[in-house]
């Protein structure tokens, strides 16, 4: 697990579905092995997610 306040390592993906184009750059904030991976955006729009 990252420790509070930590930033994690960044990546960057691309959404493109008719009608809408993103890029979006992220970073890890909780990483928990065989559970979790946290992220929240760090650039553009902003978004954070937990996906299971």
């Amino acid at each position: 697990m990252l420790a509070a306040g930590a930033c994690g390592p960044h990546f960057a993906w691309q959404l493109s579905v008719p009608g809408a184009e993103n890029n979006f750059v992220a970073e890890l904030t909780e990483v928990k092995a065989q559970d979790r991976i946290a992220r929240k955006t760090t650039e553009s729009v902003r978004h954070a997610g937990v996906p299971r």
